[in-house]
């Protein structure tokens, strides 16, 4: 079963990793498998051993936060946590070990990597901060040196505005981290400075609670399927209409019997 997806706008390859369990017996450690693809090479695998919680690429490298599975199930507090330099040939390099509270995740599968590729960033809660539809609890904004593996935590006031965060979203332009939340609303924080505040910056015009949303760039793709589907593309930073809004008609009858259960994705492509 696949877990998450992480794309390389780069190479124009992605990264899947897969909820592998333990196919070679109960005495095996749980591990996840994992599968890179780039346009001009064969797929190639690797595997790690615990629960890919969140991946993220730096150019041409992929970098995984893995925790224990049996530190998760077991009910203790709390969890290791290790950052892996994903390879596709021999065991992957951790760079980097600390222990987090079980509960504590990340809001989105995808890290995003600074211009520079030293850090990948990712925004993490609590259960309760997660599943919190007021915005009243704090997150906190992680980076992660990917040579060592070394953390910068910083508060985060949500400003009222719910964690909850459309997948394929979290991305980092001009030193800020933008996403956009399950209601469609553009958000935005910055990566420096010890309090970072929230920022609302648009509103998707269609954005009903059926909606799928990738951002690749500067350019936020989305369809909403509420009653006909209807494709548009807006500019990350202004919330300009690019493209669209174009109706979909057949793609209804290709969702009829969608149940959740499916991984279902948009992106854009270029005109």
């Amino acid at each position: 079963m696949i877990e998450g997806a992480a794309p390389n706008p780069r190479s124009g390859g992605a990264l899947f990793w897969f909820n592998t369990a333990r196919p070679d017996g109960p005495t095996v450690p749980y591990r996840n498998n994992y599968v890179m693809t780039r346009a001009d090479t064969a797929a190639k695998e690797g595997a790690v051993p615990g629960m890919m919680v969140t991946a993220g690429h730096c150019d041409t490298s992929a970098y995984g936060v893995v925790a224990d599975f049996d530190d998760i199930v077991s009910g203790r507090p709390n969890a290791r946590h290790r950052l892996y330099e994903l390879t596709t040939s021999g065991e992957p390099p951790a760079r980097g070990e600390w222990d987090y509270p079980t509960e504590f995740r990340p809001i989105s599968r995808t890290s995003v990597c600074s211009a520079d590729g030293s850090a990948i960033y990712n925004i993490y809660g609590s259960a309760a901060a997660l599943r919190d539809e007021t915005g009243k609890f704090e997150l906190t904004l992680v980076r992660l040196d990917t040579s060592t593996g070394a953390r910068t935590e910083t508060p985060i006031d949500m400003a009222g505005h719910p964690a909850a965060t459309a997948p394929n979203t979290l991305t980092f332009v001009e030193d800020r981290l933008f996403w956009l939340s399950e209601d469609g609303t553009v958000l935005s924080t910055p990566v420096a400075g010890p309090l970072n505040r929230v920022r609302e910056e648009w509103h998707l015009p269609q954005s009903g609670k059926h909606l799928q949303a990738a951002v690749s760039g500067t350019t936020v793709a989305s369809i909403d399927y509420e009653n006909t589907p209807v494709y548009t593309e807006h500019d990350l930073l202004t919330g300009r209409q690019l493209r669209g809004p174009i109706n979909l008609p057949w793609l209804k009858a290709a969702l009829k019997n969608y149940d959740g259960s499916t991984l279902t994705n948009v992106t854009s492509v270029p005109e």
